[in-house]
């Protein structure tokens, strides 16, 4: 069982009800619901103007949720656990960069393009975090571009998994009203996310 927490439907919650049946309640629905009788939970914040900001019963139950082990995605969100970001801002000159091989379809220094979307910068991570994909501004390359560990390092982390808990600090749930390119990329990584919190893979 699949909870979707949003406020408005967008891309990738149509797709989550439509393949898996996955329940859908808003921020306000969320705070008195049991959160333990789901198997994994998607909080989906690309649908709000600034990242989200959760309401302190509901940052609690989601935290407890995740203590237990259960998978959980967090897009665009402004604090988690000890993740602290910066107030989201407008970015157009920085590209995604492929900072690791895991996602499958895509290979370490390809590239994305978010065009004018909006960043949550985190200030820092959680000890065991496994950074996916990571923003740097100015990449003078057209698909691809060699990184050293210390570029990626200083780079603006994106996209990053801490055990069970996966995350997103831009948004994403739009990526076909968006047109986030290139769109077989950005298929990949939205399979990934639905293979996260699902098990199973869609076409």
């Amino acid at each position: 069982k699949l909870l979707i927490i949003t406020n408005r439907e967008s891309d990738l919650s149509s797709l989550l009800v439509k393949h898996f049946g996955a329940t859908t309640v808003d921020m306000e629905k969320a705070k008195a619901m049991r959160l333990d009788e789901f198997d994994s939970v998607a909080v989906l914040g690309g649908t709000e103007r600034g990242a989200v900001v959760f309401h302190h019963e509901l940052r609690t139950k989601l935290e407890a949720y995740a203590d237990s082990g259960k998978k959980l995605f967090l897009e665009f969100v402004n604090s988690f656990r000890y993740v602290y970001s910066a107030s989201a801002k407008r970015i157009s000159h920085h590209r995604l960069v492929v900072a690791d091989d895991e996602i499958n379809g895509l290979e370490q220094g390809e590239l994305l393009d978010t065009h004018a979307n909006s960043y949550s910068r985190p200030h820092f991570l959680m000890p065991n975090t496994k950074t996916l994909l990571y923003y740097h501004p100015y990449v003078p390359a057209h698909d691809r571009t060699p990184m050293s560990r210390e570029q990626i390092e200083s780079g603006e982390v994106a996209f990053w998994r801490c055990e069970n808990v996966l995350s997103c600090a831009f948004k994403i749930c739009d990526f076909r009203k968006a047109r986030l390119a290139p769109k077989e990329r950005f298929d990949s990584l939205v399979s990934y996310i639905v293979k996260f919190l699902t098990n199973e893979t869609i076409e």
